[in-house]
């Protein structure tokens, strides 16, 4: 069984992301904010996609995706950014850091769903 991460603040749509990826057969770890998401990373080694939000609280998504890169974290994961901060050049920069994708929200569930399995099925970036 795969397993994501879902970072997301708000108790809504983690809850919602759960419930549509478990459904979908994904074994699911939750963080609401970075550092929890950097901590369960650090001990789950089986986490092969990060579905996360760039607002968070404390450390946020920018910093997170800064810090998958510059560990290399990038290289053994699939990270698909699922935000209401959806300009242009936002995208872009997630898209340079080396994400698979990027999910605005609100989303239809289908949409998500391609865009997870989009993300896992394509290759990993080199390290």
């Amino acid at each position: 069984m795969t397993t994501v991460l879902v970072v997301e603040d708000e108790p809504d749509i983690r809850y919602l992301l759960r419930f549509m990826l478990t459904e979908d057969g994904f074994d699911v770890l939750e963080a609401e904010e970075g550092e929890e998401a950097l901590a369960l990373l650090a001990e789950h080694a089986e986490i092969r996609l990060v579905v996360l939000d760039l607002r968070l609280p404390g450390l946020d998504g920018f910093a997170v995706l800064e810090q998958l890169k510059a560990t290399g974290a990038m290289g053994r994961l699939a990270v698909l950014v699922v935000s209401a901060h959806a300009d242009t050049a936002v995208m872009e920069w997630t898209l340079e850091q080396g994400t698979a994708g990027f999910v605005r929200k609100p989303f239809k569930p289908a949409e998500l769903l391609a865009a997870v399995h989009g993300a896992l099925d394509r290759p990993l970036p080199a390290r």
